[in-house]
């Protein structure tokens, strides 16, 4: 007799837990990869106004070094890992054609596009302004925005900032 309901609770206990199971996965979903935005690194920015597209490098401070790249732009790595983070999202370089320079072609009012690997971030230039190279309290702001800059004057004793908020 024992053989006989054996299989059949063996067939009734599996079905029981493939039940238990499949229920317990509809509640518990969660994808099998971190959504697009978290892998959203920016690559290259450019401005309406001009065909220029530079590409763009991971940076960081330390002390008074600010890593700097004679090919591309520093995106301080702490400022926005990625597109979709808030806040002040951070970028240097040259003054320089091809990388820099162009802060001085810009105007308020035009877009800025900095691209990643998943999308593309659009902001408007809202302020521009030339403030004494140890003024550093544009960067030092936690609103969600795009702040640009790059040495200017006489032993780069300016700085040109360039303000741009999400569109």
């Amino acid at each position: 007799m024992v053989k006989k309901i054996l299989p059949f609770f063996i067939i009734l206990f599996s079905i029981f837990y493939l039940f238990l199971r499949i229920n317990t996965s509809i509640y518990s979903y969660k994808p099998a990869v971190e959504p697009l935005c978290n892998l959203n690194i920016p690559q290259t920015i450019s401005f309406s106004n001009t065909s220029v597209v530079l590409k763009l490098k991971a940076g960081e401070v330390k002390g008074n070094d600010w890593t700097t790249y004679d090919d591309a732009v520093s995106w301080h790595i702490n400022s926005g890992s990625n597109l979709c983070d808030k806040g002040n999202i951070v970028m240097w370089a040259h003054n320089r054609k091809g990388l820099f320079a162009e802060l001085y072609n810009v105007s308020t009012g035009e877009i800025v596009s900095v691209a990643g690997e998943e999308g593309i971030r659009k902001y408007r230039i809202v302020d521009i302004r030339d403030v004494v190279s140890t003024d550093l309290t544009l960067v030092k702001v936690d609103d969600d925005r795009l702040t640009l800059y790059t040495c200017d004057g006489f032993l780069d004793s300016k700085r040109r900032f360039v303000i741009a908020k999400p569109v």
